[in-house]
């Protein structure tokens, strides 16, 4: 099964790096400098360890690690992704396959960067000032990235404030998946 989770942390006011048992991660967090960049991280993770119960295992019996901005359980066969924008996270999470995703909210600046990096995406776009379009877009040439799986599916989500987002997912091997609106 892969697990999609995404939260909206627009109200959510809740940060202790206590909470975070993960030394490398606290200090990852702890780092980051921007205090909306800082949050998107922390509620990330909190977000991941709140998914993990779901498959009956506690964060704090793995071992995490980092490479080129990539986290990744060092001593167990789980799979994820961690991405963020704005005031939505998301996370994908499979002990079956391994997966990607992106979560990018709709703006109109959007429009440029899609047009300057991913063309071959923008080619079955009608409108080119479509900025739900574009933003799907520029989520799926994002997946390429965190690892360019066959199976694609992007879909529109809401924060509390209205923003539209899309969030799109990719996977490897070809599974059932979940998507879930989580509380934080």
């Amino acid at each position: 099964m892969l697990l999609i989770g995404y939260a909206d942390i627009t109200d959510l006011t809740d940060f202790s790096l206590d909470k975070i048992s993960c030394c490398l991660r606290s200090k990852y967090i702890e780092s980051i400098v921007d205090e909306k960049r800082k949050r998107q991280c922390y509620y990330a993770w909190l977000l991941l360890s709140k998914m993990l119960l779901q498959l009956n295992i506690n964060i704090n019996s793995l071992d995490f690690n980092v490479k080129e901005g990539k986290w990744y359980c060092i001593n167990s066969n789980i799979f994820f992704n961690i991405s963020h924008s704005n005031n939505i996270v998301a996370v994908s999470l499979s002990d079956e396959t391994d997966n990607a995703v992106d979560v990018q909210v709709c703006r109109e600046s959007i429009l440029k960067t899609a047009k300057k990096y991913c063309k071959n995406q923008l080619k079955k776009i009608e409108n080119m000032s479509d900025i739900l379009a574009c933003t799907q877009a520029w989520t799926l040439f994002e997946l390429g990235y965190k690892g360019n799986f066959e199976n694609k599916v992007s879909f529109e989500t809401k924060d509390k404030l209205q923003n539209s987002y899309i969030l799109s997912f990719s996977y490897k091997n070809k599974i059932d998946y979940s998507v879930k609106n989580y509380t934080l």
